[in-house]
């Protein structure tokens, strides 16, 4: 097998660069993605945000696909939307807890937010219904990121369906509480202001 990669990775950058990872072998790519995901799990363990931020990248970029939406692929796309379906919303929140840590809030919302369409958009196709906001990973990390963007009304949203949905996660509260401390010392501000 190719070894590209000094860590072991034998996945090239791009799934189209690769031999049998073209758009008709999703199944492949989907196969390669939940490798690299593992990668970028074991990276994160070990702390180094920026190999896991790469893995989680790629990985990424092996699960997105244009789909056509012509009659003859209708089958084939419908069972590839429900694979990415699974696959892609767990790995964009992973991909906001990389981007927390390495403080790119931003970039962790436009994460969650991907997560938040994909689940959305897939639900009748997969067979499953999804509510909005209803994932509570997704809720927490981007509640988190909004906070570090000082979005404080946003981030309480999040935060508090995230405590709706995991009432005994300690992180939850806590992001929660730290939340809504922030949101009452800028409006202290604003009133000394003015």
């Amino acid at each position: 097998s190719l070894k590209l990669w000094a860590d072991g990775d034998p996945f090239a950058s791009w799934p189209n660069d690769h031999p049998n990872m073209g758009n008709t072998q999703y199944s492949n790519r989907v196969a390669a993605a939940q490798s690299l995901r593992s990668m970028g799990n074991d990276y994160f363990q070990k702390g180094d945000f920026e190999a896991a931020a790469v893995k989680y990248e790629k990985a990424r970029r092996y699960l997105e696909k244009k789909f056509t939406r012509r009659a003859e692929d209708a089958e084939r796309e419908r069972a590839e939307r429900a694979l990415q379906a699974r696959e892609l919303p767990p790995l964009l929140v992973n991909i906001a807890a990389v981007l927390i840590k390495l403080r790119r809030p931003r970039e962790a919302i436009a994460a969650c937010n991907r997560a938040d369409e994909v689940e959305r958009g897939a639900g009748p196709l997969a067979g499953i219904a999804a509510p909005v906001g209803c994932n509570p990973k997704l809720l927490f990390r981007r509640g988190r990121a909004y906070a570090m963007c000082r979005e404080y009304v946003n981030a309480l949203a999040d935060l508090e369906r995230a405590q709706a949905l995991l009432p005994d996660d300690a992180g939850v509260a806590s992001a929660l509480h730290k939340a809504q401390a922030q949101m009452a010392a800028r409006r202290q501000r604003e009133r000394l202001a003015y």
